[in-house]
């Protein structure tokens, strides 16, 4: 008699649980609609901050070799090795290295996409970088991949027009 009744409650039971699919679906669906926005932002948080502090680890690691450059003096010349990546959710739109003479000689720019464009300025000292394309100074602009940038100090230009030339750290993409 034991046999047949936990076999009659083993029954009952399965008839309710398959009366409460429907509503236990629907209770999941609910929970899932409700978490994975939340679960896709914060991996979107994540991506970015991750592809942030790699590029500013990078650009640091630049701007420390600019500045031991310009402290070798005129004629010291470095190459430096950088890897700007994008991520999944992440992609830099475009980094512009220096600048020319009218604009911040001693700031890095970047932009990332969903996010405005960012300066790093170079202090202590204020390190003068641009790039010269044919005369015209201007910054290196530059975008997600791998490069090999040529730095080296210069003085050849007088920038300020005070009738001396001014010590300026030249970057350039090599081939």
């Amino acid at each position: 008699m034991t046999l047949f009744k936990r076999s009659r409650i083993s029954s009952q039971w399965n008839e309710e649980g398959v009366e409460g699919i429907p509503f236990k679906l629907i209770i999941i669906v609910l929970i899932m609609a409700i978490s994975l926005p939340l679960i896709w932002g914060g991996l979107e948080s994540y991506d970015r901050t991750q592809t942030e502090n790699s590029l500013i680890s990078e650009l640091n690691f630049l701007i420390t070799r600019a500045k031991q450059v310009y402290f070798g003096g005129t004629g010291n010349a470095d190459n430096v090795e950088v890897n700007f990546r994008n991520s999944l959710f992440t992609r830099i739109e475009y980094m512009q290295i220096g600048d020319g003479p009218e604009g911040i000689w001693s700031s890095i720019r970047y932009k990332l996409n969903h996010k405005g464009v960012e300066t790093i300025v170079i202090e202590n000292p204020n390190i003068p970088l641009t790039y010269n394309d044919n005369g015209n100074f201007k910054s290196l602009e530059l975008g997600s991949g791998r490069f090999t940038i040529h730095l080296e100090c210069r003085d050849d230009k007088d920038f300020t027009d005070d009738g001396y030339n001014d010590m300026y750290v030249a970057v350039s993409l090599t081939a």
